[in-house]
C-alpha cells in the first residue's frame, strides 16, 4: 500500500511538472513573438530614415539619387530629381567657392516630356534655349587643374522637330581659373559614358564620348588645344576610319574579301574553312530550303538565309548581303575606351557580317599622329570565328 501511493505521488508530481514546463513554452513564444515585432517596427522606422537618399515614388517613377563631391575650387551635387532648382554659375562672376547643383538628364526622361523638367541657365556659354546636363565629370582636361566637364543637350527651340546630333554640346567649367569653354559636337544624345585618358601624349586628359543611336556608335575623340576645345575624330565624318574604311565583297568558290581603304591591309575568307557547308550557300528555288540554324541560338530551330551563291558562282543581286560595322556595342566605354592611352592606343572591334550571321571580329587600333594632329589606324587583326559545330551544321 505505502509503494502504491509514492507511485501515485510521484505521477502526479511528474504531470504537474509537464503542466508548469508548457506554460513556460508559451510565455518564451509570446516574448519572442513580441519582440521579433518590435524588432520589425524598429527596422522599418530606419528604413523610412534613410529613404531621403533613395527614393521611389508613383509621381516620377524613378529612384532618386543624390551625390555630393568636394574640390578646391567649388562643391558639387548630382541628382535625377525631377523637381528643384539647379545652377552651374558663371565661373566669371564667382568669388570663392562655386555651389554647384546639377539635375542629370536620364534614360527615363522621354524627349516628348523633357521641356516639363527643371534645367540650369547656360546662356554664358552661347546656349539660350532649354539645356539637359547628361553627363559631368570632374577631371584634368585644360592642363590648369581639375574643372568639371558637362555634356550637355540642347532641346530644339521648335518642338515639333526631330532632335539632332547638333543639339548635343562639350562644356568645361574652370572655376579655379575662372573661365569657361564650350563645342559644338555631333555625338548623340544617348550617351553611354564620358571618359578621360591622355591619347594625345601631352599629359592632359583628353575627352572622349560615346552614343549609341539604332545600335550603332558614334563618338567623339576631344582636346585642349591652343586655348580651346577641338574635336580631334568624330566617326560620324568624312574620314570614318572604322566602318567606311572597310569593303567586304563577294568571290566565286565561296569566299569574301576583306580590304581597307587605308593601308594594304587584305584578307581572303574561305566560308567553308571556317565551318560552312555547300548547301547552306547555294541558292534553291524551293523556299526555305537548306536555310543554316544561327550556332549560338539555344533553339536550332531560328534559321538564317545564306544561299548566295549558285553552282559556286556569287548571284549579282546578293553582292550588299556583307557588312563591318559595330552591331553589338554593349557597354562601349568599358570594353573599348576605359583603357585607351596614347601609348595603346584607341582599340575597337567590329563585327563581321556575312547575311544575318556573324563571322568574326576586326580589330582596329587607332593612335594619334602629333604632327598632322589626327588619329590613323595603326595596327589591323583579322579573328574569324569556327561554325563548324556539329550540333548545328
Amino acid at each position: 500500500m505505502f509503494k502504491l501511493k509514492r507511485i501515485i505521488v510521484l505521477f502526479n508530481t511528474i504531470i504537474l511538472l509537464a503542466i508548469s514546463l508548457t506554460g513556460c513554452s508559451q510565455k518564451l513564444k509570446t516574448i519572442q513573438g513580441k519582440k521579433a515585432e518590435k524588432q520589425e517596427s524598429s527596422s522599418d522606422e530606419m528604413q523610412d530614415s534613410n529613404a531621403d537618399s533613395s527614393v521611389v515614388t508613383e509621381e516620377n517613377q524613378i529612384e532618386v539619387y543624390n551625390e555630393e563631391y568636394h574640390y578646391d575650387s567649388f562643391n558639387l551635387k548630382i541628382t535625377n530629381a525631377r523637381t528643384g532648382e539647379y545652377n552651374v554659375p558663371n565661373p566669371e562672376k564667382v568669388s570663392g567657392v562655386a555651389d554647384v547643383n546639377i539635375r542629370k538628364f536620364c534614360e527615363d526622361d522621354y524627349l516628348d516630356e523633357a521641356s516639363e523638367y527643371p534645367v540650369c541657365d547656360f546662356s554664358y556659354l552661347g546656349l539660350n534655349g532649354r539645356t539637359h546636363v547628361v553627363e559631368a565629370k570632374v577631371g584634368n582636361v585644360t592642363g590648369s587643374g581639375e574643372s568639371l566637364v558637362l555634356e550637355l543637350f540642347k532641346e530644339n527651340d521648335n518642338p515639333k522637330e526631330d532632335y539632332e546630333p547638333s543639339n548635343v554640346y562639350i562644356a568645361v567649367i574652370d572655376y579655379l581659373s575662372k573661365v569657361s569653354y564650350v563645342l559644338q559636337t555631333d555625338c548623340h544624345y544617348r550617351v553611354d559614358d564620358m571618359v578621360f585618358n591622355d591619347i594625345t601624349g601631352d599629359g592632359v586628359e583628353d575627352i572622349i564620348i560615346s552614343g549609341i543611336p539604332n545600335k550603332g556608335l558614334r563618338w567623339n575623340l576631344i582636346s585642349f588645344d591652343n586655348n580651346e576645345l577641338v574635336c580631334i575624330y568624330s566617326n560620324n565624318g568624312e574620314s570614318n576610319l572604322e566602318n567606311d574604311n572597310y569593303t567586304l565583297t563577294m568571290e566565286d568558290n565561296y569566299k569574301l574579301l576583306l580590304q581597307s581603304k587605308y593601308g594594304s591591309f587584305k584578307k581572303e575568307i574561305s566560308l567553308l574553312d571556317i565551318g560552312l557547308k555547300k548547301e547552306y550557300l547555294e541558292y534553291e528555288e524551293i523556299e526555305g530550303a537548306y536555310d543554316a540554324p544561327d550556332p549560338e541560338d539555344e533553339e536550332p530551330g531560328v534559321m538564317w538565309n545564306l544561299d548566295s551563291y549558285q553552282d559556286g558562282k556569287v548571284r549579282k543581286e546578293r553582292r550588299d548581303y556583307l557588312r563591318v560595322a559595330f552591331l553589338d556595342c554593349g557597354n562601349l566605354n568599358e570594353t573599348r575606351f576605359k583603357y585607351a592611352s596614347a601609348k595603346e592606343g584607341i582599340q575597337l572591334n567590329l563585327d563581321v557580317e556575312y547575311g544575318e550571321l556573324k563571322i568574326g571580329e576586326v580589330k582596329v587600333t587607332l593612335k594619334y599622329n602629333k604632327e598632322k594632329k589626327s588619329l590613323y589606324v595603326a595596327n589591323q587583326e583579322l579573328n574569324l570565328r569556327e561554325l563548324s559545330n556539329p550540333e548545328y551544321w
